[in-house]
Order: structure tokens, then sequence, then C-alpha cells
């Protein structure tokens, strides 16, 4: 089979994630004697975009189309905050490629930055489609459906206020923080009139309609999906709750190579109990709460290693050492290959994932 597998970003620039994800089903594909090309995307302001928009490069035997992403408006659009789920730039791009390629499938694993056009591209020819969702970004712009103030949400309301006041909460944009002082009522009354066209030259309208569509345009392009996979039971439910068709899902774990791990031969009583953290060092993975766990049990024979890239989010990672005070238990081991992960976990006693989403 000819197969196309896309991810909103790919190695060798990024190795942990959605992306590894993308990675390991690529080459699994492959393995299998499929035709694998990989479209990817990367992140980019506007005003420095390059020509052409897609680029090409070869990553451990796959072929890679990478599109440079930007927020930007294209036709018949208001606001750039629709492009992050409706990117025509794209879809234009991915629309020609499949024209020319014409893959037996299209196996989405991420669809921020490539946005659900892509899936019109698709249907429109009749190729058949499968997702795997890595997170909750198609019921919620920032994929965690969890608040400023740390609470979870449930999902969009109906009129998606809760949406809009949220991004507003959590962006810096000047252009909306005006919004965020309007009481839910009045907001309910902004979404609808803006729908029906009132109040175009005000500033915070396009960003009001892009994010009110936002739910029904996503929930719409998953329901052309032919098969949905979720890795575990509540992220199953959670697509269910938001108007995901149940049919269309199955929940599938997620697998790893296990070939090249080999079990550690120490005693669980030998020396210092060695826990790890392996992944994204970001606030939301909650490595601050593992930090204060281990600093808490002060006379205890511990030694906590956090596995992870420790320059993606510097602010969050003065933070941690600074929680940290320089305690020897704990120890800033910084990122690791692949290939490597039978060796780190032979030196690892307890895995702990603090994750807070």
């Amino acid at each position: 089979m000819n197969i196309v597998v896309t991810s909103h970003q790919f190695l060798p620039e990024f190795s942990s994630g959605t992306e590894l994800i993308a990675y390991n089903i690529a080459v699994e594909l492959q393995s299998r004697g499929h035709a694998v090309t990989v479209v990817s995307a990367k992140p980019c302001d506007s005003d420095k975009l390059p020509t052409p928009r897609v680029d090409h490069y070869e990553h451990d035997g796959l072929s890679v189309y990478r599109f440079w992403h930007a927020n930007d408006i294209h036709e018949g659009q208001t606001h750039a905050m629709e492009s992050e789920y409706n990117h025509r730039g794209f879809y234009r791009w991915f629309r020609g490629f499949l024209e020319t390629r014409r893959p037996d499938l299209v196996h989405f694993i991420h669809l921020n930055r490539l946005s659900g056009a892509a899936i019109d591209a698709c249907t429109e020819i009749g190729i058949p489609t499968l997702f795997t969702a890595t997170d909750l970004w198609t019921i919620c712009p920032t994929g965690q459906l969890r608040l400023a103030n740390g609470a979870m949400c449930k999902g969009p309301a109906p009129d998606a206020v809760n949406c809009i006041r949220h991004l507003v909460e959590t962006s810096p944009k000047e252009s909306a923080s005006k919004i965020g002082y309007v009481p839910n009522w009045l907001l309910r009354s902004a979404v609808i009139a803006v729908r029906y066209g009132l109040f175009r030259k005000k500033r915070q309208a396009g960003f009001i309609r892009a994010v009110s569509e936002r739910p029904a345009f996503l929930q719409t392009r998953m329901r052309r999906i032919d098969r949905v996979i979720a890795p575990s039971n509540t992220m199953r439910e959670l697509l269910v709750r938001n108007h995901f068709d149940a049919d269309r899902i199955t929940r599938l774990p997620y697998g790893i190579h296990a070939q090249n791990i080999e079990r550690s031969e120490r005693k669980g009583n030998e020396g210092h109990l060695r826990i790890a953290f392996i992944g994204q060092v970001y606030e939301h993975k909650g490595c601050h709460v593992l930090v204060e766990a281990v600093r808490s049990l002060r006379k205890l024979p511990i030694h906590l290693r956090i596995h992870g890239d420790l320059t993606q989010s510097p602010a969050y990672v003065e933070r941690l050492r600074k929680l940290a005070e320089g305690d020897r238990k704990i120890e800033f081991a910084g990122r690791f290959p692949n290939d490597k992960v039978s060796d780190v976990l032979k030196e690892t006693d307890v895995l702990v994932c603090p994750s807070l989403w």
C-alpha cells in the first residue's frame, strides 16, 4: 500500500511525544513493505515564511514533506485564528499532493498546524482516512482541556463562550483582551450577533467568529474520518462526550519496540531507589509535582533523573531548578537518543508520569 502519515512536527527537529509516535508508525509500516511518505509541519512567523512554503528532506529512509505553518488569513476568513483549524493554504497544497501521489490511505497522527481542512482534501478525492488521537486538539485549541487556573474543562459549550474566554485568559494579544471583562450572557449575545454578520468592523468580531465556529467545524470533519484510534479509555470517553461518533472510535493502546529492552539484574533493595521522568519538560506535564515530592522525602535513599529537552520551556526549567535547590538527589539529565531508551530504563526502578491533564 501507498500510505501518507501526517504529524504536526517530525524528526530530526523534535524527538518526543507525537512525532515519535508518527515516526514509529511510519517505520513499522515501511518495514512491512508499505510505501510511506510523511507530511509534517514547522511553525513559523507569518512575516518569515519561505518560498516555496513546503520543503523536503529524508530521515532514516523516510521521505518527509514539511509545511511551514503560520496562522495567516486566507480567502473568506476574517481572523488568523481560523487558520488554526481551517488552513486553506495547506488544504490547497495537500490536495494537489494527494492528486499526484494517489495514496491508498492517509493516517493522521495529528492535525495541528495542518488543520481539519486536510480531511476535506482526502474526502473530496475519495482517499480512506485513519486518525490517531494523541491529545485533545480536535476538542480544545490548547489540546489539553485544562483551564488557566489548572482546573479541567469538560469541553466546548454549544456557543463556545468558554473557549473564547479561555483563549483570552491565556493570550497575550491586546486585540482580544477586552473580551475577558464581558459577562457570559453578553458574550453569548455577541457570538450570535457576530454569526449574523453584525459588528464586522470591530476588532474582536473575527476572533469571536473563528473560535465559536471551531467545535462544529472539527466535529463535522472528524465524522468524515473512516476510523479513529484512541489510545486510552479516557481519550475515547472524552471524544464521545464531545460529539464524536462512538462507532468509529477504536481503543488501541500505544505499543513500544521491546526487542532491545533488557530486564535489569539489580535487586530492588540495592542502593538508592532510582526514579525517572521521561518526556517533555513543560508545566502541564507536572514535573514540578514530582520534584516537590522527592524533596519532601528528605531522609529516604532516592535519586530522581529528569529526562527531556531542557531548552523548550526555559522559564519552567528554571522554576524546577529553584524547586530542586541543588539537591543532589535530583539530576537534570536532558535528552537522550531514542535508541538509548533501553539503557535509561535499565537504570530506572520507577518511571513516574505526573501529568496534570
